[in-house]
């Protein structure tokens, strides 16, 4: 019989000076902490946590924050200059330093989902020492990068299915240079078809598989829930304005903790390729690029089996 949850704690503290939430879960406090950054931007996933991973705090405590701004940590106050890389990964050090005094550690162990794979990423570069290692998981790498092989991506897209208006709309506004169109129209353009397109027929919605589990879901409060919309405006926001900023190749490949990337090998939103090759070039003191074959930008959550038992055979490093 498995044991009960001793701990299953959801609060708000100061963080950075914001009040900021998190969702802690252990079956033994003494066990390693496992700190989880969501992605989005502005798209908390505690929900999915509780549904798909609980099984992982038999051997770890579960770290589930909301990012600045978005839903527990949303306020009316904040905002999108408020959302810098610089502020989020504030945060994360102040995060961390409050996870290790609290369960007694020196280091713990760090995972990130898309935008947030791209926060703790530079985390475990500046602050290496916090971590005894890192996953990330839908990794983002390169943001200009990313929008011309998804721009690629669309093309080929519109050849196969022979949609000859697409195919000349895209010609006409060209590929992005920096990660950007050349006007708003051609962004707005872009962003409303890529989707749309790329995504498998009878794919759920964004409204059906996001935001009404979180609806329905009772990790949220009714407030929670409102602010969720409301961070995910906010967020977005933010993100165009650091855009520029969104790149790990000024820290090139060199990492001092175990380092190791999940990815889809359906994923569109940051396209497989671009992780693999990331991956690939990653000197560290153990590493590793797993591919989940039946999964897109969330293998985490679309194949949770599996991720658990990677993420007790590869978080072994001693913590204290």
């Amino acid at each position: 019989m498995r044991n009960a949850m001793k701990l299953n704690e959801k609060k708000t503290i100061i963080i950075s000076g914001i009040p900021q939430r998190i969702h802690l879960w252990a079956k033994d406090e003494t066990k390693p902490v496992i700190l989880f950054l969501h992605g989005g931007p502005g798209m908390p996933f505690r929900h999915k946590i509780r549904k798909h991973l609980l099984p992982l705090a038999d051997d770890f405590v579960l770290a589930a924050i909301d990012e600045r701004g978005a839903g527990g940590s949303f306020s009316p106050t904040l905002k999108p200059e408020d959302l810098s890389i610089d502020d989020f990964l504030a945060d994360i050090k102040e995060w961390t330093d409050y996870l290790c005094k609290r369960f007694h550690h020196k280091r713990i162990y760090l995972i990130g989902h898309s935008f947030g794979s791209f926060l703790a990423s530079r985390a475990i570069v500046e602050n290496p020492e916090s971590y005894a290692a890192y996953i990330g998981v839908g990794q983002i790498v390169d943001m200009p990068d990313l929008m011309e092989e998804r721009y690629k991506m669309l093309s080929q897209k519109a050849r196969e299915i022979g949609d000859a208006l697409l195919i000349r709309k895209l010609e006409e506004i060209g590929s992005p240079n920096g990660g950007r169109f050349s006007t708003q129209e051609a962004n707005d353009f872009f962003s409303s078809h890529y989707y749309a397109v790329m995504e498998p027929a009878g794919y759920p919605s964004f409204e059906k598989r996001e935001i009404k589990p979180v609806m329905r879901s009772l990790e949220y409060t009714r407030e929670e829930k409102k602010n969720w919309l409301k961070g995910i405006a906010l967020s977005r926001a933010a993100t165009s304005s650091v855009i520029d900023a969104l790149s790990l190749k000024p820290y090139g490949n060199v990492r001092k903790i175990p380092h190791y990337v999940i990815q889809g090998i359906d994923d569109i939103s940051a396209p497989y390729p671009l992780a693999k090759e990331y991956a690939e070039k990653i000197r560290a003191p153990k590493h590793a690029f797993l591919t989940y074959t039946r999964s897109g930008h969330e293998p985490c959550f679309e194949e949770p089996e599996r991720f658990m038992i990677d993420v007790r055979n590869r978080f072994k490093e001693d913590v204290d």
